[in-house]
């Protein structure tokens, strides 16, 4: 088979997954219109919850990256004495 065949039939599995998703959703956004309960917009609470998740989650990202970072004199340590005698 051709090496790009798997990579094709992958694509073609996400797109279907996706258009049955958007059809499910369709579906049950018409059955709660037809119940008269529409579904409620995202909220101010909601969004704020999200933005506060973000920042929280970036700002560990950044602390992590900060705590990785070897210093000069770590990098300096881990490196053999070069003698200047041959």
């Amino acid at each position: 088979m051709h090496p790009g065949y798997f990579g094709l039939v992958a694509l073609e599995i996400a797109a279907d997954r996706s258009r049955e998703a958007e059809r499910r959703r369709l579906v049950a956004s018409a059955r709660a219109a037809r119940d008269g309960r529409p579904h409620p917009p995202a909220g101010p609470l909601r969004r704020t919850l999200a933005r506060s998740a973000v920042a929280l989650s970036r700002g560990a990202v950044g602390l992590a990256r900060r705590l990785d970072e070897p210093t000069a004199a770590e990098v300096g340590d881990c490196l053999p004495r070069m003698t200047g005698s041959a």
